[in-house]
C-alpha cells in the first residue's frame, strides 16, 4: 500500500495533509485517530490523537519519519512499520519522550546513526535496523 502522506510531496494545505495521514492511519487499523497538522511544509509536523493517547510525527517525504510519544504504544509502532514498509533505524529517549526514527535511504540511515551515536542528551539509544555489514 502506498501512502501519499510519506511518499509524495503534499500541497501546502493543512486539510489535505491531515486527510491523507488520517485516512492512512484508519486504513491500517487506528480508527478514531485524529490529526492536527502543525507545519504544512517539509519537514511536516503533525500531532495525532487516538483515544486518550497523543503522539507527534515529523517527516520529509520519502526521506525520514520521526515519531515521538511519552510511552511505548505497540499498536502505533506496528502500524507505522506497515505503512512505511521498513523497520525503524533507532529508538531513544529524549526530554521525557520515546522517539523512533525511520530513514529510507541506506546512506542517509548510516549518516543519521552516526549523528545519533555522538549526540548528547539521548538516553537508551538502541539501533533497530541492522548495519550494512550485518544486513549482508
Amino acid at each position: 500500500m502506498r501512502n501519499e502522506w510519506f511518499y509524495e510531496q503534499e500541497p501546502s494545505s493543512r486539510f489535505v495533509i491531515q486527510e491523507h495521514l488520517r485516512q492512512a492511519l484508519w486504513r491500517m487499523g487506528l480508527g478514531m485517530a485524529w490529526v492536527e497538522v502543525e507545519r504544512e511544509t517539509p519537514p511536516y509536523r503533525a500531532v495525532v490523537y487516538w483515544y486518550d493517547r497523543r503522539w507527534t510525527l515529523e517527516w520529509e517525504p520519502a526521506k525520514y519519519v520521526r515519531l515521538s510519544m511519552p510511552e511505548d504504544l505497540p499498536d502505533v509502532l506496528r502500524v507505522m512499520e506497515l505503512m512505511l514498509g521498513f523497520r525503524p533505524l533507532a529508538r531513544y529517549r529524549q526530554a521525557g519522550q520515546m522517539i523512533w526514527e525511520w530513514w529510507r535511504r541506506r546512506t542517509e540511515r548510516e549518516a543519521r546513526w552516526q549523528e545519533l551515536s555522538q549526540q548528547e542528551g539521548l538516553e537508551e539509544l538502541e539501533r533497530l535496523y541492522p548495519t550494512l555489514a550485518a544486513a549482508g
